[in-house]
């Protein structure tokens, strides 16, 4: 349980989540009301994984090819197996992206070092398929989640987090979170089938959700101070590392590169499994390579603009999900 947990939360608090891009978006942009989005978005996310674990046990469907061909017969299902993989692809060129971004900001001058080394270290790990995935998500995981945990708590202790209202904020935020949680779930269903042989994976999901759902809200506490200056920038909460300084920066830091990386090898590992591209080391490469130049690509464009539209066609999807017996 505990594995598939660290697997699951590791995968969705990529660079977008812990780096509050996501959460100020699709949540908090929408004021106070953003916490119930965070809610609902913790609810369907549970419902959903719930829904495809129990489906691959009950029909023994345990690679995504399998489970996309039953779910949506054999054509449908190869199409939306090539969606899986674009946008895996997308979510893996944007952590290299936001974790260059990061570099950089730290480390001013040598944030296309730091892209070299990340893209190589993606080729190291993605070349073991999804071993690699399990060993990077459980040795890096509780530490991205105990440092959004210990920043968060900071923050609530301090200065009170501000909104501004919106009118009819809180439709605008049910469909927003309906959208953030799909698009998620195109990154995490392929984890999902592939854990699914394991016991105890309600109990999983019930801890994931209320994980994320946790670490969600902390995020949002961090963003509500002055919120709409962190807004600006392409990685939000860098701006409260910087006002607040001293360790708390090099915290946060670690928790968003950390992030980053659990989502990057997952996302490198989903596009990966497209057509049985497998893990061949020149299939690899290629992947990283190509990666490596669309990387290049500002993180915010990603999350503000991308991300959006693969959400809302995986509205589509998700019905089938729930609704698929």
């Amino acid at each position: 349980m505990l594995q598939y947990m660290l697997i699951i939360v590791g995968t969705v608090i990529g660079g977008g989540f812990a780096s509050g891009r996501e959460i100020g978006t699709y949540f908090m942009s929408f004021g106070k009301d953003g916490y119930i989005g965070i809610f609902i978005f913790a609810v369907l996310f549970f419902i959903l994984c719930s829904k495809i674990s129990f489906t691959c046990r009950k029909r023994n469907l345990y690679t995504a090819e399998e489970y996309f061909e039953f779910l949506y017969g054999k054509k449908a299902g190869q199409a939306v197996m090539a969606f899986t993989a674009i946008f895996s692809f997308a979510v893996f060129c944007s952590m290299i992206s936001a974790s260059s971004w990061i570099g950089g900001f730290v480390f001013k001058g040598y944030e296309n070092i730091i892209r070299v080394i990340m893209v190589m270290f993606y080729f190291y790990m993605l070349s073991g398929g999804f071993g690699g995935v399990k060993d990077v998500n459980l040795v890096l995981s509780p530490i991205l989640i105990i440092g959004i945990c210990a920043v968060g708590i900071y923050a609530l202790l301090g200065e009170e987090s501000s909104y501004s209202v919106e009118e009819n904020s809180a439709i605008k935020s049910f469909f927003s979170s309906a959208v953030y949680t799909c698009y998620n779930m195109i990154t995490v269903v392929p984890a999902v089938i592939h854990l699914s042989k394991g016991k105890n994976t309600f109990l999983g999901n019930i801890l994931s959700s209320a994980v994320l759902f946790l670490c969600a809200v902390l995020i949002a506490v961090i963003l509500g101070i002055n919120f709409n200056d962190k807004m600006l920038y392409s990685v939000p909460v860098m701006k409260y590392a910087v006002e607040e300084g001293g360790i708390l920066t090099y915290l946060i830091f670690i928790v968003l590169f950390f992030s980053m990386v659990t989502t990057g090898i997952g996302a490198g590992c989903w596009a990966l499994e497209y057509k049985n591209i497998g893990v061949k080391k020149k299939r690899v490469f290629l992947v990283c390579l190509v990666a490596f130049f669309i990387s290049f690509t500002d993180f915010s464009v990603f999350v503000d603009n991308m991300y959006f539209v693969f959400g809302i066609a995986a509205m589509f999807q998700m019905i089938f999900v729930l609704f698929r017996i």
